[in-house]
């Protein structure tokens, strides 16, 4: 009774290990054949681009509308209908163990408008350095819930950090003197 036991036990054993090791050669072959190609991977970013700018610029169009009807700032949680989509991807990405290749283009997507918006802003608001300040936090702002609705935990800091190194960049001796 007890070799059957033993024997039983020995294949449970065997059985689980060699499905774990067929697991891992598949995850490694779908990696090698999605995440090894270059086109699919500049596909890949490409689309993660296009659906960040969609989110900030309806973001800044529904703003400048509020500013243009109103003359009052409204802060509106905007997020692209298929927001969800983004949220899968990274799973498969942290599944597969290719996220850490994947944050360091989304923080150079992050920095890149960030600059941007800055310089735009800063143009736009040369005479209310206060107004820009409360711009460029609720971009801060929205940035990180963005962060949190679609990026892994560990991401979020890292979100706020490089927003808010762009967005300051070159700006804050201008915004600390208008506050005197």
């Amino acid at each position: 009774m007890l070799s059957v036991w033993l024997v039983n036990t020995i294949l449970a054993i065997c059985f689980s290990e060699l499905f774990c090791r067929l697991s891992d050669v598949g995850y490694r072959l779908v990696s090698k054949q999605i995440f090894g190609n270059s086109q699919l991977n500049d596909k890949l970013l490409s689309c993660v681009k296009e659906w960040l700018t969609y989110e900030r610029t309806l973001r800044l169009v529904l703003q400048s509308k509020l500013w243009c009807a109103e003359m009052t700032y409204v802060e509106r949680s905007l997020e692209h209908r298929e927001r969800h989509v983004m949220t899968d991807l990274i799973k498969i990405l942290l599944r597969h163990h290719q996220y850490s290749a994947f944050e360091p283009c989304y923080m150079d997507m992050t920095s890149s408008f960030c600059l941007d918006e800055s310089k735009t802003q800063a143009e736009r608001l040369e005479n209310q350095p206060d107004v820009f300040f409360k711009t460029m936090q609720d971009r801060v702002e929205a940035e990180l819930q963005r962060a949190k609705a679609v990026l892994p935990i560990s991401a979020w800091s890292v979100v706020r950090e490089v927003t808010e190194r762009a967005l300051w960049q070159d700006r804050m001796d201008w915004v600390a003197k208008s506050s005197k």
